[in-house]
């Protein structure tokens, strides 16, 4: 294992003694929040200095992590702060409806045959709108380019897809902590999105859509029709 200095730490990562002492948390809720799956057990990271082995985090993941954990834990319960920090690994589903909804979404390059969607499949298509406004991609370009991502697996915590192109074909790359390894030199990298930031500017602009409690709602318009149609 590499041995990395306490200047090198301070620039991409942060302790976990100075991350508790910068946040006001302690240790327990540091780790409880990772049994219930708030913080990534990928973020934990064991680094050997030259007085020892540290855990440290990745600084700005970290704690844009935690404030918005401290900040929701305010408003919702914490079942519902699960459900708006770490929505992919949930088995919800977002209706077509919802989709439609999303600005970030081309509505064009939807399958029509298609009427839910995973969290996951949610970043995907707003990594490909994006893609094709910034290349004017043709619609087949990117139904290719969804197939084959809605096919993979994609850990939002920690990849970053990349959409390379070579000899006029375009392709996907997932890759780890945005290191891209480009095994021909005639292949170049047109697009590259770190999926975390993605999720995490998508749960900022849509949180609402992310907590709502779908049987709390039905019951709710049931409630409301029955009232409707008992005062007609």
């Amino acid at each position: 294992m590499d041995i990395h200095s306490k200047r090198d730490i301070g620039r991409e990562y942060i302790s976990k003694l100075e991350l508790l002492g910068t946040m006001h948390i302690t240790s327990s809720q540091l780790y409880s929040w990772k049994r219930k799956g708030l913080i990534p057990k990928e973020w934990f990271v064991k680094k050997v200095t030259r007085t020892g082995q540290i855990t440290v985090f990745p600084r700005k993941l970290i704690v844009t992590r935690i404030r918005d954990i401290l900040r929701y834990k305010e408003k919702y319960s914490l079942d519902k702060v699960e459900k708006l920090i770490s929505p992919e690994t949930t088995n919800r589903r977002f209706s077509l409806g919802e989709i439609l909804r999303i600005k970030e979404i081309n509505p064009d390059i939807l399958d029509e045959n298609k009427t839910n969607f995973t969290y996951t499949e949610i970043l995907v298509l707003i990594v490909l709108t994006d893609f094709q406004k910034k290349i004017k991609a043709t619609g087949i370009v990117v139904s290719e380019l969804i197939d084959i991502l809605f096919d993979v697996e994609i850990r939002v915590e920690t990849d970053t897809v990349v959409i390379a192109e070579y000899k006029g074909e375009y392709f996907s790359i997932i890759t780890v902590d945005d290191n891209v390894y480009i095994p021909d030199s005639g292949c170049r990298i047109v697009c590259r999105y770190n999926m975390c930031e993605v999720s995490e500017e998508f749960k900022k602009k849509y949180e609402s859509m992310l907590v709502v409690d779908r049987e709390e709602m039905v019951r709710k318009c049931i409630e409301t029709i029955t009232k409707e149609i008992g005062g007609v």
